[in-house]
């Protein structure tokens, strides 16, 4: 797995999907909130916090009122890019 730079703006959400991947999210500035709603489960990440999402895992995102830069990695980097 290659990581790469992922980074968006304050508050923005992007709604509950699955990937056919395993992905990790490292935060490096910033908090998010990674949902699994099938769980009932909500984290809070911060800098210096990873979160592992297995392939098929249904997940939603919430970035933090300042943004967010994380570090991405996927078992596979081209379907990972394209999602």
């Amino acid at each position: 797995m290659r990581p790469f730079k992922w980074e968006n703006a304050p508050n923005r959400t992007f709604t509950v999907r699955s990937h056919g991947y395993d992905k990790v999210l490292w935060v490096i500035e910033g908090t998010l909130e990674l949902t699994l709603p099938d769980e009932n489960l909500r984290y809070v990440l911060r800098a210096g916090d990873r979160a592992e999402v297995p392939a098929s895992v249904r997940h939603g995102v919430n970035v933090g009122r300042t943004g967010v830069v994380c570090l991405e990695c996927a078992t596979n980097e081209r379907l990972a890019r394209r999602a």
